[in-house]
């Protein structure tokens, strides 16, 4: 399977570098939004930087060895300037109260997996990986040996949290 998650052939938004805005998931695709009544997840870039935002969810479809869509995350933002070292974030919207953790979890890993049998991750000198949940935004997880067990896996951070940092 070769999938490039950078394909112009994908929905993509245009580049920004705003400081902040908002993330948020209408069930079909990932979009962002500065609208306060639709944001899951908030991506805070104090320095500007230029950061692409990328539908990943039902734009990028991969599919199993019995034709069934994968089940991936929201989104990735990842940076798109010319440095060899680049950031990227793969991003879970999530809505709902119980159980969602494991889930958005699940998504993550699927992706970081297909995007790594495609990819070189050492290109990406910061790698994320971001579950957020609008209806639960306080939650109970992330101990120290799950994500540093989730990092041994993907060789990303995962961040169970509302906001995304870019980096500088």
């Amino acid at each position: 399977m070769d999938i490039n998650f950078f394909d112009a052939k994908y929905h993509t938004e245009a580049a920004r570098n705003d400081s902040a805005f908002g993330l948020s998931d209408d069930n079909r695709i990932a979009f962002t939004t500065n609208d306060p009544n639709l944001i899951i997840a908030e991506v805070s870039n104090p320095a500007n930087v230029l950061v692409q935002f990328v539908p990943v969810d039902h734009n990028i479809i991969v599919k199993d060895t019995l034709e069934q869509e994968v089940s991936m995350c929201d989104a990735m933002i990842y940076t798109p300037d010319k440095s060899p070292k680049k950031d990227i974030h793969f991003i879970e919207l999530k809505d709902q109260m119980a159980n969602w953790i494991p889930k958005a979890i699940s998504q993550l890993e699927s992706t970081i997996q297909i995007f790594s049998q495609n990819h070189v991750l050492e290109d990406f000198r910061y790698r994320v990986a971001t579950a957020a949940n609008k209806a639960h935004p306080q939650f109970n997880f992330s101990t120290k040996e799950d994500c540093q067990a989730f990092r041994k896996r993907n060789k990303f951070r995962l961040n169970i949290c509302s906001q995304i940092d870019i980096k500088q």
